[in-house]
């Protein structure tokens, strides 16, 4: 990371919601809480409210996740339902917990990102809240288990059946138990009007849980707000819209594929290919491949490249690439004026539902 110049953040979502949150507000965001959408009308850029008011905007940028109303309204590759066997289970521990434990505060004293491979289950997990907080994703191939994406159901630990597994995480209360199937994948993430936009999950069809879930949805912030930046009038909107998804489509292809692959490999069934992955494992630690300065140098390419690719990524320098090679080309095709017109956008936010409060709770 320090090649790259980068950081690497372990947050509590509820944490990065209130950050956003106070940024967004003093950015002048109107931000209306318990106001449900129920339907978008893209062709006339409004939504509807369940209070029966619409709205009407100059872009809607939907940013509603998984289960996304705005991007069901966008004309999809694909109608089939996309299955997808796992079910993940995010939890919290407070470290406080482990205070007569030798191993865990020890593996909370360093920087880094744990993980357990099983039979058919795997499990990742790292400090949050200055290590004070334990943040564990229990991935469970479950093929027959039918669960909505619903953040607010939460089931005891206890009850997960984890014990036939080898697996008894004994210091967790309960978990919240997500399952993510989806549906009409959308081509363009903008629809053909200019109006309409997903981004986050909503766009990505990446697993719930995985490493960069949320950053994904942080650098599509970064980099549309930057071209919407360089708007000088309503009519180009769709140009950028387009711009946006020429930026990121093929990272989020590219992560998300890249994180199934890892999913798949940690939660690998008892077997031939489980036995073959524990025994790589063994064999490059053994070889000096899990030190870095006795590894092959074609282990630390390939290393190396997928590292830089996944955490190398400068979401305004991409932004800005785009603008210098393409956006102030158009610029001079238009023979733009650089003036701006009044009338562009209105910051106003609308959330289904309140779901965090900007607390320090756990």
């Amino acid at each position: 990371m320090d090649e790259l110049g980068a950081e690497m953040y372990s947050v509590h979502h509820a944490d990065l919601v209130c950050s956003l949150y106070k940024l967004a507000t003093n950015a002048g965001a109107q931000i209306n809480f318990g106001s449900r959408v129920i339907s978008v009308d893209n062709e006339t850029a409004t939504v509807t409210l369940g209070s029966g008011k619409t709205l009407k905007a100059d872009l809607i940028v939907g940013a509603d996740g998984h289960q996304s109303i705005v991007r069901a309204g966008l004309e999809p590759t694909r109608k089939e339902k996309l299955d997808i066997n796992y079910t993940t289970y995010l939890f919290t521990i407070p470290a406080s917990r482990f205070k007569d434990d030798q191993e865990i505060p020890r593996l909370l004293g360093d920087a880094r990102w744990y993980m357990w491979m099983g039979f058919g289950w795997g499990m990742s997990m790292f400090g949050i809240r200055n290590n004070t907080v334990l943040s564990c994703t229990l991935f469970m191939n479950e093929e027959d288990v039918d669960v909505s994406v619903d953040w607010k159901s939460q089931v005891p630990v206890k009850d997960l059946g984890t014990e036939k597994l080898g697996l008894t995480p004994i210091k967790a209360d309960s978990a919240t138990r997500v399952k993510v199937d989806r549906e009409n994948v959308p081509e363009y993430w903008y629809d053909s009007s200019g109006h309409v936009i997903v981004v986050g999950e909503a766009a990505h069809a990446s697993l719930v849980g995985t490493v960069h879930s949320a950053a994904l949805g942080i650098e599509d912030a970064a980099v549309l707000g930057r071209l919407l930046s360089k708007l000088k009038s309503k009519h180009e909107i769709k140009r950028f819209l387009s711009a946006f998804h020429e930026i990121r489509h093929p990272r989020s292809e590219r992560l998300s594929a890249s994180e199934q692959q890892k999913v798949d490999f940690i939660t690998l069934p008892a077997g031939a290919l489980s036995e073959a992955r524990d025994e790589s494992m063994r064999l490059q630690m053994n070889e000096g491949q899990g030190d870095w300065s006795a590894s092959e140098d074609s282990f630390l390419t390939r290393s190396w490249e997928e590292f830089r690719d996944a955490f190398g990524y400068d979401a305004f320098d991409e932004a800005d690439t785009w603008w210098v090679e393409w956006g102030v080309l158009f610029d001079r095709i238009n023979g733009s004026d650089n003036s701006v017109e009044d009338d562009i956008f209105s910051g106003q936010i609308t959330v289904e539902r309140e779901r965090h409060a900007c607390t320090p709770s756990i």
